[in-house]
């Protein structure tokens, strides 16, 4: 229905007597609504009622106890119960607490920062000067890797920390690697399996004496 329009209603230049019609239109509804029983004020506040307490959801939210060391809790507010809503709280190992306050809301971003902290102050081996730290290193960049080749055709050890090695047996008798036999025509591949993980120097032990070997290895 517009309002001030002066091009409908069959060309009159005025629309006023067909917004009237649907004004009392819209009175008789509502007096014949009433009158057959339809839903009267009362009767909706009663269907808004029913709405607030018919169950609805459970919602978890994480807070931070600022009065008990910071501490994260996980807020549960459980709306089953009607109106208002019950409102629990645990900690990490499931158990009802009741918070020291005041609380601090954690967005996920936050909570996210609390986890990497959390992982940072784990122990961890420095595999670059095979020493323990107290925090995981969050450097994920790919390291620069020095390729080696070797033909030992004696006793020995690949002394360097390694990321991975091939060794060959390319001569004509057995040799010995890592304590077992390595026979003619034989290829033994090792890998670290990570691109932070090493082997410990001199892990490899090697014996080619009366036979040659091959060995490749990164370091």
């Amino acid at each position: 229905m517009s309002k001030g329009d002066l091009n409908t209603y069959g060309n009159k230049k005025n629309n006023f007597p067909y917004q009237q019609s649907v004004l009392l239109l819209l009175d008789n509804l509502i007096k014949s609504s009433a009158s057959a029983g339809l839903a009267q004020e009362s009767t909706l506040l009663s269907v808004l009622n029913a709405i607030i307490t018919t169950p609805q959801d459970i919602e978890i939210l994480l807070v931070r106890d600022t009065g008990n060391g910071n501490v994260v809790l996980q807020q549960i507010t459980d709306y089953s119960g009607g109106n208002p809503p019950v409102v629990t709280y645990k900690d990490v190992n499931g158990n009802v607490v009741v918070p020291v306050g005041p609380l601090e809301y954690l967005d996920p971003a936050a909570v996210l920062n609390l986890i990497l902290a959390e992982l940072q102050t784990l122990n961890t081996v420095d595999f670059a000067t095979e020493t323990t730290s107290s925090a995981i290193n969050t450097n994920t960049s790919a390291g620069v890797r020095t390729p080696n080749i070797i033909r030992p055709t004696a006793g020995g050890t690949v002394a360097p920390i390694t990321y991975s090695l091939s060794v060959s047996n390319v001569g004509a008798a057995n040799g010995t690697f890592l304590g077992a036999a390595l026979k003619p025509g034989e290829t033994l591949n090792f890998d670290s399996g990570g691109i932070k993980n090493t082997f410990a120097a001199n892990t490899f032990t090697y014996d080619a004496t009366g036979t040659e070997f091959v060995i490749i290895y990164n370091s």
